[in-house]
């Protein structure tokens, strides 16, 4: 019986291939730039109503520090799904503060998390 396989030793690193005419480079995925238009629309929109909130009420300024922070985490051309995720996080613990706000932490929170699905 043949054992068929390759094996590479030493220092390789890099793409293989076998065969002809083969091309190899690197994938780069990232968000969908609609998807990503649609969370960061969400954003503004929560960012705004925050905002609207009288300065002095408990939470505010955190919440739009840490909605700057993940808009411009959304900005970067390669966001960090992890570091999306502990904004988010960061977000949801000052928003349960009692800020008033009508757009949902929530669905920005699942429209941000399918960025990196």
């Amino acid at each position: 019986m043949n054992d068929h396989g390759i094996q590479v030793g030493g220092d390789a690193t890099g793409n293989f291939v076998i065969g002809d005419h083969n091309t190899t480079g690197d994938v780069v995925t990232g968000p969908r730039a609609d998807a990503l238009a649609e969370a960061r629309a969400l954003l503004a929109a929560l960012r705004a109503e925050v905002a609207a909130n009288p300065e002095g009420t408990p939470g505010r300024e955190s919440a739009l520090d840490t909605l700057d922070d993940l808009d411009a985490e959304l900005a970067e051309p390669r966001p960090s799904p992890p570091r999306a995720q502990r904004l988010l996080d960061r977000l949801s613990q000052r928003l349960t503060g009692g800020l008033a706000t009508a757009t949902s932490a929530v669905e920005l929170a699942e429209k941000v998390q399918a960025l990196f699905a």
